[in-house]
């Protein structure tokens, strides 16, 4: 859809357990624990294709990149990175591993990877960087022990930033050297990832309060605050933090997430994004827009 609510495209598709990755160009569409994905742009199919083994999960990099996980009877998973043409790229299989994040490098010749393993009972959470135009072994690793589990991961020229379920990594891409890192204890809810800093909403088990921190470039806690009861969803906009909260919006501006004038909401939503100067929000069975001012 365009921003004025006008329908750009619609697709009906066979899938039966269908997913999704957007980038601001492209939508990878896949049929996850099953065989085929696709890519589209805002009004066509660019190509679509089958691998042999269940896809467990897809990326999309910024240059129209697509990476797909599967399942495999000989190994734990196995990688695929193609083209923007859908043309393969690289193949990575792991035979004690499990996968479970992938983020491209801003060169478009690297990809980060995260896994999971187990030694001696312990998981162990395991980063590498591979080279797409190699068949080499990884470029650097980096694994630490502390049962945790990686819910997300960013990386560009500069730095690789992993957020776990209980604790949060910032590496130099270039080496692999962990810069910093933040541990935190409680139920992780949600978190944004930007190049500036990095957001994390939990539920503080030492006190039972829903709980934002701002983390800096150095992965240092810059802002710790009350999210509210009812909080939801962040979203993190340049400097600015948005919280989903019941019948409203609260806005927290910078790395010190000062409380700014809330925007209300005439009903509940479950998700929301931002474009521009407005909020679209996800309601049960329509998507309404608000004007941030």
């Amino acid at each position: 859809y365009k921003t004025t609510g006008e329908q750009i495209y619609a697709l009906r598709h066979g899938y039966s357990n269908p997913s999704q990755v957007t980038t601001d160009r492209r939508i990878l569409l896949y049929a996850k624990a099953s065989y085929s994905f696709a890519l589209y742009n805002k009004t066509s199919l660019i190509y679509e294709k089958t691998v042999e083994d269940k896809i467990l999960f897809g990326a999309l990099s910024d240059n129209d990149m697509a990476a797909i996980v599967t399942n495999s009877a000989r190994y734990s998973n196995i990688l695929y990175v193609y083209d923007s043409g859908g043309n393969w790229k690289y193949t990575k299989k792991f035979a004690d591993e499990n996968v479970i994040n992938i983020a491209f490098s801003d060169d478009g010749d690297h990809i980060i990877v995260t896994t999971i393993s187990v030694d001696s009972g312990e998981i162990v959470t395991n980063l590498y960087k591979y080279s797409t135009k190699s068949d080499d072994n990884y470029k650097w690793k980096y694994s630490f022990k502390s049962n945790s589990l990686p819910c997300g991961l960013y990386a560009d020229f500069y730095k690789v930033i992993c957020v776990c379920d209980n604790t949060a990594v910032m590496l130099d891409c270039s080496s692999g050297e962990i810069i910093g890192e933040y541990t935190f204890g409680g139920n992780l809810k949600d978190f944004e990832i930007t190049p500036e800093f990095t957001a994390i909403y939990f539920n503080d088990a030492s006190t039972n309060r829903n709980t934002i921190v701002s983390l800096d470039g150095s992965m240092q806690p810059v802002a710790i605050v009350n999210a509210g009861a009812n909080a939801q969803k962040i979203l993190l906009d340049n400097d600015t933090v948005y919280v989903l909260d019941g019948m409203q919006i609260k806005i927290l501006r910078g790395t010190l997430l000062e409380a700014d004038t809330a925007l209300p909401l005439s009903e509940d939503y479950s998700d929301f994004i931002k474009i521009a100067d407005s909020v679209y929000l996800l309601g049960y069975d329509t998507v309404n827009t608000e004007r941030i001012s």
